[in-house]
């Protein structure tokens, strides 16, 4: 086994000693729940009139859904879903980013991962795997266009927080398409195209109702 994986073999298994008790005794706050009770309540008629309540996207309800709407051992299937997206995001950190081993150490081990991200289970995590995959394929992002586009429309519709980072790598994205549209394929520049707006759209359905 190489060194690096041992490394991370060792920083996952810290990582969960010092996390997977607190998460898993964790009692929800009242946003964690009522984001529960949400998912219970949304369906493709309402989905609107609630996003547009709530402040953040759908997909952390779509996670929630079926268990929610089946009354299934509540709060575990929150608390996993939001552990596995924060593991998620550490693999991607120790194994993609170009950071030194000691900042990967000190974010994973900071404070707000710890205390926060780990326990709490909100959208959060989902976002932060989202920005750190857009992060780790940015300099291949024309080589996969449209999957860089879908990921992209993925991150931004978890978080309001996340909304604003996905939005920044779309213009960088979009700049670097429209400075190489003449070694692209014209296929690629409008299928990413139209899975970015189609994204954009649907994030902005339940705003746009207003009007």
């Amino acid at each position: 086994m190489k060194k690096k994986h041992i490394l991370l073999l060792f920083v996952f298994i810290i990582f969960i000693l010092i996390t997977f008790s607190p998460m898993i005794h964790h009692i929800p706050h009242v946003d964690e729940a009522f984001a529960w009770c949400r998912a219970k309540e949304i369906n493709i008629f309402n989905f609107a009139n609630i996003l547009q309540k709530e402040g953040h996207p759908i997909i952390w309800y779509l996670l929630l859904m079926p268990f929610a709407k089946n009354n299934i051992a509540y709060p575990y299937p929150m608390l996993l879903i939001n552990y596995f997206f924060i593991l998620a995001s550490i693999f991607v950190l120790w194994t993609k980013s170009p950071f030194d081993n000691i900042i990967k150490a000190i974010i994973t081990f900071s404070f707000f991962v710890i205390s926060y991200l780990a326990i709490v289970a909100r959208c959060y995590s989902v976002g932060i795997l989202g920005l750190f995959l857009l992060a780790s394929l940015h300099k291949n992002s024309l080589k996969h266009p449209i999957l860089y586009s879908f990921i992209l429309g993925l991150t931004a519709n978890t978080s309001a927080m996340a909304t604003i980072g996905a939005s920044a790598f779309s213009f960088i994205f979009l700049f670097d398409i429209f400075k190489n549209i003449k070694s692209m394929k014209i296929k690629d520049i409008i299928l990413s195209l139209t899975t970015l707006f189609s994204f954009f759209i649907f994030l902005m359905y339940p705003f746009i109702r207003q009007f």
